[in-house]
């Protein structure tokens, strides 16, 4: 998805699996454990100035760096996150509270979700049919994305790599994101090097405007319109841009 983007840059993207996606072994992971891969990643590759993306998923992930190597990382892009469990629990939709409530507490049921969703991905006209049934539930914007044909099919793909060896990566995050996070975002200290990007009417909007007044000096950009999905692939372009050193 940021590909073309970075080739047009001159940026040299390096994108991670984490343990469990795609061609990695799944190994239970915490949020700090994943900050300490990245270090050893980066003197791993020679890589002295970088600046970290997380999208969604990812985003708690490159928080954690931001509270874990601070520094090290010139900027750092936290796209539609969610939030440490607790923070603006009443601000977020029925489906997303109902969703962490599942993995932090029923994670069996959790599970048995993510075995429905993997089996949609591999039906993916079954799949359309139901994004179409259930299009009053979601941000117009993901809506019209999701019926892009290129965009589905690229949807499709990525998630069957997800899914490569199982539901156990995706639960593992998920019960990541609804328990501790291991770190207090308050005491990240290098605010002003990250910048979170955001929909209005992604489910977790009223969550990400509190972890910017928590984060001492962050910058939060504001997008109307936009929902979970569609944020990313609509402004790539200027969150890829926002990372380059001045």
């Amino acid at each position: 998805m940021f590909s073309r983007v970075a080739r047009k840059l001159g940026l040299r993207l390096i994108v991670p699996d984490r343990p469990g996606y795609g061609n990695s072994t799944f190994t239970r992971r915490s949020l700090l454990g994943w900050a300490r891969d990245i270090k050893e990643l980066t003197e791993t590759l020679d890589v002295d100035e970088f600046s970290l993306l997380g999208i969604s998923g990812g985003a708690p992930h490159v928080l954690a760096c931001a509270h874990e190597i601070g520094d090290l990382v010139y900027q750092y892009g936290v796209i539609s996150t969610v939030g440490p469990p607790g923070l603006g629990t009443k601000t977020m939709d029925r489906s997303l509270r109902t969703q962490l409530f599942l993995a932090s507490r029923l994670p069996w049921i959790y599970g048995m979700g993510l075995k429905k969703q993997m089996s949609l991905i591999e039906d993916p006209e079954e799949f359309r049919s139901q994004i179409n049934r259930n299009r009053h539930r979601m941000p117009v914007a993901d809506f019209e994305l999701f019926n892009d044909d290129r965009f589905f099919d690229f949807y499709i793909r990525i998630s069957k790599e997800g899914f490569s060896h199982g539901i156990n990566a995706a639960l593992h995050d998920a019960r990541a994101f609804a328990g501790r996070w291991g770190f207090d975002i308050s005491g990240i200290t290098c605010g002003e090097r990250i910048t979170f990007w955001h929909g209005d009417k992604d489910p977790a909007f009223g969550v990400v405007k509190l972890m910017n007044e928590m984060i001492r000096n962050s910058h939060l950009r504001v997008f109307p319109g936009e929902g979970h999905v569609s944020l990313a692939v609509n402004h790539a372009d200027q969150m890829l841009a926002s990372l380059i050193p001045k």
